[in-house]
């Protein structure tokens, strides 16, 4: 990562989504046999962050995908406020289908999204992490509580 030009991160407002390792691994675990840290990606996001954070001199916003998944309206509305923008309903309500924006991957990866109206509630994963995985999940997790520990939270 540190060989990608980050200069243009300067012109824009930056956001971080974070989602719990445990959640994380399970779920690529079954479409993907051979999981690392590089491609859950944690410790690039972090490094990202830090080089955001000393860029500016904030802390940066950051949002949990459980807590927006269990307060849309909440979590968006004061991530809207903290970067300055206006919150729209459109954010948690949408029509089912796809759209222009969607680009050639929305067919694989928005699935589920064109199927909604809106978010789904939060469901906890009851698996546990895979045995495999169980010392992957503990170096990621501790990357995560990090970013965790600075969230939004309402």
């Amino acid at each position: 990562m540190n060989s990608i030009d980050r200069e243009w991160m300067k012109s824009v407002t930056n956001c971080f989504l974070i989602r719990d390792p445990k959640d994380m691994i399970i779920s690529y675990s079954k479409v993907h046999s051979n999981l690392n840290m590089h491609l859950l990606g944690l410790k690039e996001q972090k490094e990202i962050f830090e080089y955001v954070q000393n860029m500016t001199g904030e802390v940066p916003p950051i949002i949990d995908s459980k807590d927006v998944l269990m307060n849309p309206r909440g979590v968006l509305s004061k991530l809207c406020e903290r970067i300055g923008a206006p919150f729209s309903e459109e954010m948690v309500s949408w029509p089912k289908g796809a759209r222009d924006t969607d680009g050639n991957w929305g067919k694989y990866w928005y699935k589920n999204v064109m199927n909604s109206t809106g978010f789904n509630d939060y469901k906890p994963k009851t698996e546990d992490v895979p045995e495999r995985y169980e010392e992957l999940y503990l170096e990621c997790y501790s990357l995560y509580e990090k970013l965790h520990k600075l969230r939004i939270s309402v």
